[in-house]
């Protein structure tokens, strides 16, 4: 009976240790969230080639203000990986002084024009703390482009903050918000030598690090 008893009590002191071990265990992490904003532009001068897609904003998650979703100064929206058809899956990871970013938003949803659209927008930089003009690559699709799918391997980033416009640029582990600007990006499938200029902003969050 005696033994019986410890047993019991045992038990019941081994379930009240798994609860309490369960009980502080470590939150469940958010998923990755990512808002890119990207206007499409027709570069200047005479004989500037022509943007098929013409002049646009390119938002991922997909907006139906028309208006950007992150600036230098605010982020008003932004996709989380798995929540209202958005997919984001990013990194931002250490390498020696700098670090290398990789970020993609896809998403679809309603736009400004009333259309069921989807945006594709992928980004990938090695870049410092406080750096600009960094080079990188961007590849984008979305309504406008339609199937063609727009990259650049020449575009530049910058985390440098300022007092005006680029007030919350930064990047550090898991994290980053940067300007992007590309002085060309065309249709991969592009004969043509048509070519657009994009310049925007980009916002990633709680990212593999």
């Amino acid at each position: 009976m005696r033994t019986g008893l410890i047993r019991l009590a045992g038990t019941a002191f081994g379930s009240v240790f798994v609860a309490l071990l369960n009980g502080c265990s470590d939150p469940a992490l958010p998923p990755p969230s990512g808002v890119m904003s990207l206007t499409f532009s027709t570069q200047t001068g005479a004989k500037a080639p022509v943007c098929p897609p013409a002049d646009h904003l390119a938002n991922a998650p997909v907006s139906l203000s028309g208006m950007p979703q992150v600036t230098g100064t605010g982020l008003f929206s932004e996709a989380r990986d798995g929540m209202n058809e958005d997919w984001v899956r990013c990194s931002v990871l250490a390498d020696g002084a700098k670090y290398q970013v990789t970020g993609e938003v896809i998403s679809t949803g309603v736009d400004a024009t009333g259309a069921r659209v989807t945006s594709d927008v992928f980004a990938h930089v090695t870049i410092g703390e406080n750096e600009q003009g960094a080079l990188g690559s961007v590849h984008l699709s979305d309504g406008a482009t339609g199937v063609g799918r727009y990259v650049s391997e020449a575009c530049l980033f910058s985390v440098l903050p300022d007092q005006g416009a680029n007030a919350r640029l930064s990047v550090s582990p898991g994290r980053v918000w940067a300007h992007v600007t590309c002085a060309q990006i065309d249709d991969m499938r592009n004969f043509a030598g048509n070519e657009c200029a994009l310049d925007g902003y980009m916002a990633f969050d709680h990212c593999s690090q």
